[in-house]
């Protein structure tokens, strides 16, 4: 993967280090030839391959040779060769040939094991039943967790990092525990197997896993195909990004029926120190709990959704957005909007650009029924529909027209009918960062030079199994009964903003989108919030939505500002900004550094405060969006917090604060009105719920 493994050529010079070469990354091929002048009478050359391990053959989003492959080594002068190595003369499978020799970094350790008794720091959960940890034998302590041991230490000196997994026995997913434990005593009726559609993997993680520390579970199953185990592959792609300080059980859940294509499988449980690749843009990596632990591993096959299994990622569907390429522009109100993927794909520590992708991206199979149905011209029979409705107030003298039929087609993906309402898009195959066919892997792409402002485009993806089935994602899209609320169904949608249709104008940025729900537990709420405070056939204000609030994925509201003028259109369109980033400690509100991610939220929020001839109002909510602010080394984020808020940080958690768990901590406060007369909120009382099952931070 590009910028991400690398094949690294160094030497040693006079100091005796080693000191670079050149770096390859990506899909190479070629004929290398590098001519370096030095006075040595002696020197050593190497070439060494580090992966991240992600978007790799590994996790099967790269079918590669492997790492690299090296052949026709020359080492010469202007008078002679030194040495050629063409390895011929070796057997496969030896380390050594000639001067050459392979190494491998020493292994780190095995750290997992089985333990009873735990005391966990979950007020609302105990289990002190037998788990799966990783911290036996760990030479750290933990303060923390008095008796216990933390997860261990990333090496520097040796670059070793603990990265280990427990696996489960072969798994027959045509018998079943009759039990309901690791016995599987009975076989489910043959009649029944091809009805069972759904492959689920369910468990419990005891989370105590902070962010800086980049410690984390993972988990992957494996087919097994006539006895042969094929490669450890995830839904989750291998992007480790579950970490919560929340020291809580977290019930896990995984459609996994994309990825299964046999009979037979394993289940394997990890965890993963990652910090030897992340640790710039994070922190020390000091603060190791001994988190994760592993419970109560469930596969279930269910029936009742026949047709292919999705897997899809918020962040590689298409996001909100703006007005684009403003600054010449005549009605800079009225410039096209593109329809891009939330997720930045450009180089991740390039802060000059942020690279949306330029499609929607979805992960579909069906092994049950022997694959997806495919067209006589081949293609596999995965589709987009469309439907572009403009919600917005029209500058125009007459209404703004309507979208549909061939015109929507953008880069990716081909036309293939409508009704005058929706339009089907053909998706076709989505390419890995090297340009190749990635599997089970579609997307689909829609004009950029079409939607302005005020249309909102809902969509949702539709494929066809071999046995004549089908299924759409988001499940139910065709036939659950719609939400009353704009843009709050059971479809997928992203919005052209502005849309002037609420004066004064108001936005509404939801940082916790699909998190709990669908449509995520803080739009159900603000939801019927604005039904119940703002008259009107059509209350609600313009919605904003972070597609992967928690991945830093750089799509924020401020993301737009760093490629076109949109804050001028930002301070022209709104007067009230509500934002809400939910239980996020980390990416609540970006400002632009390695602290979060590209996305300079807070400049957009500052500037627009003091800059918008305006009389403005800012409403932040979120439990611990001063506590993440307040890490940033960043201006802009201390100017909101301190300047424009109004805040001071006493504490991360109010909860800890008061006494914690141990010591009867208020996990609901009491919010009180400033006392005085003429003041709004004088008088005014009510408890910030922070209870179970999930108990708040408020910092």
């Amino acid at each position: 993967e590009s910028y991400y493994d690398n094949l690294i050529v160094e030497y040693i010079p006079v100091d005796g280090g080693w000191e670079l070469l050149d770096v390859f990354s990506g899909v190479v091929d070629t004929l290398y030839e590098k001519t370096e002048y030095t006075a040595l009478g002696a020197t050593k050359i190497r070439f060494k391959f580090t992966s991240d391990r992600l978007y790799s053959d590994r996790d099967g989003l790269n079918d590669s040779d492997g790492a690299c492959i090296l052949d026709n080594i020359t080492i010469s002068d202007g008078v002679g060769v030194y040495n050629y190595e063409d390895f011929e003369s070796y057997d496969v499978g030896e380390t050594n040939a000639g001067i050459w020799y392979a190494h491998r970094s020493y292994g780190y350790g095995d750290y997992s094991g089985l333990a009873s008794g735990l005391v966990d720091k979950d007020p609302c959960n105990s289990n002190f039943g037998t788990v799966v940890m990783f911290f036996d034998g760990s030479p750290y302590p933990s303060i923390e967790y008095p008796g216990l041991y933390d997860t261990p230490f990333y090496h520097i000196s040796d670059a070793a990092q603990q990265d280990e997994m427990v696996l489960s026995p072969p798994i027959d997913l045509t018998r079943y525990s009759a039990a309901c434990d690791e016995a599987q005593d009975a076989a489910i009726p043959s009649g029944e197997l091809p009805g069972l559609y759904t492959t689920l993997l369910r468990f419990n993680t005891y989370a105590d896993l902070p962010y800086v520390n980049q410690v984390t579970r993972m988990w992957y199953i494996r087919n097994i195909e006539g006895g042969c185990p094929g490669r450890w592959i995830s839904t989750q792609s291998g992007y480790w990004n579950f970490y919560s300080e929340t020291k809580s059980w977290e019930n896990e859940e995984f459609d996994i029926s994309s990825i299964v294509t046999s009979d037979t499988i394993q289940v394997a449980l990890g965890v993963v120190d990652v910090f030897a690749i992340w640790y710039d843009p994070v922190g020390l990596g000091d603060e190791h709990t001994p988190a994760p632990w592993f419970d109560n591993v469930r596969i279930y096959r269910t029936a009742g959704r026949p047709g292919p299994a999705w897997t899809v990622r918020r962040i590689d569907m298409f996001q909100d957005t703006f007005p684009q390429e403003v600054e010449t522009s005549a009605d800079p109100m009225e410039e096209f909007c593109r329809a891009d993927m939330a997720n930045d794909v450009g180089p991740y520590d390039d802060y000059t650009r942020i690279d949306p992708g330029d499609s929607a991206v979805v992960m579909v199979a069906a092994p049950a029924a022997g694959g997806l149905d495919t067209l006589a011209t081949g293609e596999a029979r995965v589709y987009c529909h469309v439907n572009v409705t403009y919600i917005g107030r029209s500058s125009y003298p007459g209404p703004k027209p309507e979208l549909y039929g061939p015109q929507l087609v953008g880069t990716y993906g081909s036309y293939v009918s409508d009704d005058g309402d929706w339009t089907v898009l053909l998706c076709e195959p989505a390419r890995s960062s090297a340009g190749n066919i990635a599997s089970d892997k579609f997307c689909v792409d829609m004009n950029d030079s079409l939607f302005t402002r005020g249309y909102m485009i809902e969509y949702y993806f539709k494929a066809y199994s071999l046995d004549g089935n089908s299924s759409t994602y988001p499940h139910g899209a065709e036939w659950m009964p719609q939400s009353p609320f704009r843009g709050s169904s059971n479809l997928l949608e992203f919005t052209c903003l502005p849309t002037l249709q609420v004066v004064p104008g108001m936005l509404y940025v939801d940082d916790f989108d699909g998190r709990g729900t669908f449509n995520g537990t803080v739009q159900v709420y603000f939801d019927y919030t604005f039904k119940l405070t703002m008259p009107g056939a059509d209350p609600f204000p313009d919605r904003y939505d972070v597609c992967g609030p928690s991945s830093g994925v750089s799509n924020g509201i401020g993301a737009y500002t760093s490629v076109t003028d949109a804050s001028s259109i930002f301070c022209e369109a709104y007067e009230v900004v509500i934002l809400d980033s939910g239980d996020l400690d980390r990416f609540t509100i970006s400002e632009g550094t390695e602290h979060s991610d590209k996305s300079n939220d807070a400049q957009l929020l500052v500037d627009w405060m003091n800059v918008s001839e305006h009389k403005v109002g800012l409403l932040v909510m979120g439990d611990q969006i001063a506590s993440d602010l307040a890490g940033s080394e960043a201006a802009v984020a201390l100017e909101l917090v301190s300047t424009i808020c109004g805040v001071t940080l006493e504490h991360s958690s109010h909860s800890e604060m008061t006494g914690g768990m141990e010591r009867g901590g208020t996990v609901s406060p009491i919010v009180q009105g400033r006392l005085g007369a003429g003041l709004p909120f004088s008088g005014l009382e009510y408890y910030a719920y922070g209870g179970c099952p999930i108990i708040n931070d408020f910092d």
